[in-house]
């Protein structure tokens, strides 16, 4: 004959099962997610070279202003807020990742120490020299 499983042996399976899905459940908190970057392709920049990563920064800088200034402009209407959130969210969002990208791959570039504030390569003789001097043996 089978002997039922005891309430002491129930009740230890269901506190184990409820950690079990505890435990699970709050690995998925702490994954944060950046909303702006769904919008953008992670690989769009990333055969940019500097000068083309420069410009690219330059005006998507410009366009999440100007969508930020238009956001801020329409919540000041009746009914601002949802003209906001379905006109201009969508892009400024998409803007926002792309922005984020382009930063992203101009710091993999390590393009700040090419650029200067004139927006151009720095010239040859600017750059540091190798350790033979320049040399070729």
């Amino acid at each position: 004959m089978r002997r039922s499983p005891s309430p002491l042996m129930i009740a230890a399976c269901r506190a184990a099962l409820a950690a079990t899905g505890l435990v699970a459940l709050g690995g998925c908190s702490m994954v944060t997610t950046d909303e702006s970057t769904f919008f953008a392709d992670p690989a769009k920049y990333d055969l940019y070279d500097c000068k083309q990563l420069g410009d690219a920064r330059t005006q998507l800088t410009n366009q999440v202003d100007e969508l930020a200034r238009l956001m801020a402009k329409a919540e000041t209407g009746n009914g601002g807020a949802v003209v906001s959130e379905l006109a201009y969210r969508p892009d400024y969002m998409s803007a926002r990742g792309n922005l984020k990208l382009v930063n992203r791959v101009w710091d993999d570039n390590r393009c700040d120490s090419q650029i200067v504030s004139t927006g151009s390569r720095r010239p040859i003789s600017s750059l540091p020299s190798n350790a033979s001097g320049g040399r070729v043996y």
